[in-house]
């Protein structure tokens, strides 16, 4: 059976990228100040027979030490059940997060389990990359609906902060804020440090490092405590910059969206015993002896021929995938 694709066009692209207001905060992050990512090693019980095979030893040492940790006399590691399930569990938080805050949490299978729809995982502690424990997680396993596979789930909320680990000061050595913007745009800083410059009343200075890098000096009427408003109005700075598209494709649930006129330059794919072409004019299609012309050059064209043409929705993302890589599309693809 052919799966099906779910497809959501914005119909909002009429070239490679496009021009547009935004503010600082929508297109930058502070250098030092990222998100950060946990995870952990975990248990999921409650599952309906799904869970590990019976025969696994991690599964089983992992559930008896948890019942000795809370004092539950366990002397065998013997049983029977296929309701349990060993996982990883992982997250990531803001820079800013802080003591009993709550953060949505994945949950996926690292042995044999088949399912974990309908599992509670029990208490995990999460560690930061340097092996610092800063949360905890538990709760209701959920397996989104259209999923692939079903041994990877999610707890929304599921994860909770114990700990101040992070700073809230964003300042370099010198009393600069270093800013990293996603797509680099050299113009667009350019006219960025100008307006940095007429809103501080040339009270900072503005280095560029890199067309992805800025550095801005902090007034001296904001170093003393007042780190944070400066910080926040360069943030809430409006300028224009240019835009690449974007193409969101969810591997799990085979859902693709990306903006609707993303152009493909002149290209020959072969994949699978296909051979595409694609030409300013127009795309070509050759499988088994027969033949398609799609009118249209547009990643748009190419997707909506190809799912009303029942093709596989795992073929139709590889070959855009293909086409990123090459260099045929100019566009952000996001694989979640």
């Amino acid at each position: 059976m052919k799966k099906v694709l779910c497809v959501v066009f914005f119909w909002v692209f009429s070239f490679f990228s496009f021009s547009m207001t935004v503010k600082v905060k929508e297109v930058a992050n502070i250098v030092g100040q990222g998100e950060i990512f946990v995870s952990g090693y975990g248990i999921v019980v409650g599952l309906k027979g799904t869970g590990d095979n019976i025969k696994n030893d991690v599964t089983k040492k992992s559930l008896a030490n948890y019942l000795r940790n809370l004092g539950i006399p366990i002397t065998t590691t013997n049983f029977q059940s296929k309701n349990v399930a060993s996982v990883v569990v992982y997250g990531k938080l803001n820079p800013f997060s802080k003591n009993s805050g709550i953060f949505d949490v994945s949950v996926a299978s690292v042995m044999d389990a088949r399912s974990l729809e309908g599992g509670s995982l029990l208490q995990t502690v999460l560690k930061d990359e340097n092996g610092n424990v800063v949360a905890v997680a538990q709760g209701d396993v959920i397996v989104p609906k259209g999923n692939k596979t079903k041994n990877v789930g999610v707890i929304p909320s599921g994860g909770k902060m114990i700990t101040n680990f992070f700073s809230l000061n964003p300042l370099q050595n010198g009393n600069r804020l270093l800013l990293y913007f996603n797509s680099p745009d050299l113009n667009a800083l350019y006219s960025l440090k100008n307006i940095l410059l007429d809103k501080f009343e040339n009270k900072i200075s503005v280095d560029i490092i890199d067309p992805s890098t800025i550095s801005i000096s902090v007034p001296d009427e904001y170093i003393a405590g007042k780190y944070l408003d400066f910080v926040s109005e360069v943030m809430e700075t409006e300028f224009e910059t240019s835009v690449m598209p974007t193409i969101v494709i969810d591997q799990r649930s085979e859902a693709l969206v990306m903006g609707g006129s993303i152009k493909v330059s002149p290209a020959v794919i072969s994949y699978k015993g296909m051979k595409i072409e694609f030409a300013e004019t127009g795309i070509t299609l050759l499988e088994s002896g027969e033949i398609y012309y799609i009118q249209g050059n547009s990643i748009a064209d190419f997707v909506d021929f190809m799912y009303k043409n029942g093709f596989k929705a795992e073929d139709i993302i590889n070959i855009i995938i293909l086409l990123n890589s090459s260099g045929a599309i100019k566009a952000n693809i996001k694989v979640m």
